[in-house]
């Protein structure tokens, strides 16, 4: 299955996630209002794996995250290898699912590894937000999904501590998160305004894995 050039905010339903699938992107960051980038593997209203490549308002991190039950997880925080992520240069990303964790590569060099925390075959949809430039989706051993993609799919929006994502204007309650027909006049989605409670983090630097603990608000505020 291949994209190219979709209009960003991006989705697609898929199935048959497994061990041996792959996701490639090839894009370019910006210098947008938000400061980053996500690329987001989703299961229902969950979200298996949150890579966020932040630059600009967030000290060249690289953060990867889950949410269960519309609350974010354990954060991992990667420093350094926000270099493949420079603005109006073009990368090559790639995640290959192994069965038990993520990897993660870009531009042909291994980065990391995020272990899974929900089964990775229950993933419905890949989604692509904020301040990049897609020219090229390759996925490769998944199945496709219903339907043609479209843009517009609205993000998660947790606000406060240990709240779950706001329901949709017009709506009691959260639907999933798939595409619907393309509105009249597109209105892209707002900025994630915090994360709320991070129960802990663990930044990992040059090797090294340290873990903090309690509310880190303040790296979440009006950006993300």
């Amino acid at each position: 299955m291949r994209f190219e050039n979709p209009p960003i905010p991006f989705s697609t339903p898929v199935h048959h996630i497994r061990d041996g699938s792959e996701i490639e992107i090839h894009g370019m960051a910006f210098d947008g209002a938000v400061g980053s980038f996500a690329v987001e593997l989703f299961v229902g209203n969950d979200i298996a794996l949150h890579l966020n490549p932040r630059q600009k308002h967030h000290g060249n991190t690289i953060v990867l995250n889950s949410m269960v039950m519309g609350q974010w997880q354990h954060e991992e925080r990667h420093h350094g290898p926000i270099h493949h992520f420079h603005h109006n240069k073009h990368f090559h990303l790639k995640i290959i699912v192994h069965q038990h964790h993520f990897k993660i590569k870009v531009n042909d060099h291994k980065i990391c590894e995020f272990h899974h925390r929900m089964p990775y075959h229950m993933i419905n949809m890949i989604g692509i937000r904020n301040d990049v430039v897609v020219h090229k989706i390759h996925l490769h051993n998944v199945g496709e999904g219903y339907g043609a993609p479209m843009p517009g799919y609205v993000q998660p929006m947790p606000i406060g501590s240990g709240v779950a994502p706001q329901p949709y204007i017009g709506g009691g309650v959260v639907p999933p998160p798939v595409y619907a027909p393309p509105p009249t006049v597109y209105m892209p989605p707002q900025p994630v305004m915090a994360y709320g409670a991070q129960p802990s983090v663990v930044v990992i630097e040059e090797g090294h894995r340290h873990h903090h603990h309690g509310i880190f608000g303040h790296h979440h505020h009006h950006h993300w």
